[in-house]
């Protein structure tokens, strides 16, 4: 487990990868109550994103967050941090 600013991460939870990032089960608390899904960009990754263009990066991440805030659906996560 692993905290990422105001979450706990557990890392041996990856609930999906993509390009830049993969998601993991992550909580707010230690108990690991109410469980959340944090994107992290992996350091394997950190290459790709360093080799793009910082304005595209951020640009892709923008339009991700208007997609999620977009979608209302019980099975979809709410775009929170």
């Amino acid at each position: 487990n692993k905290k990422v600013g105001n979450y706990f991460i557990k890392m041996d939870e990856c609930l999906g990868r993509g390009g830049f990032a993969a998601t993991y089960k992550a909580y707010k608390d230690k108990n690991f109550n109410e469980p959340y899904a944090c994107k992290l960009i992996q350091k394997q990754d950190i290459e790709k994103v360093l080799q793009s263009s910082l304005s595209y990066f951020v640009n892709r991440v923008q339009e991700e967050y208007k997609a999620l805030q977009s979608l209302k659906h019980p099975n979809i996560v709410q775009f929170l941090d």
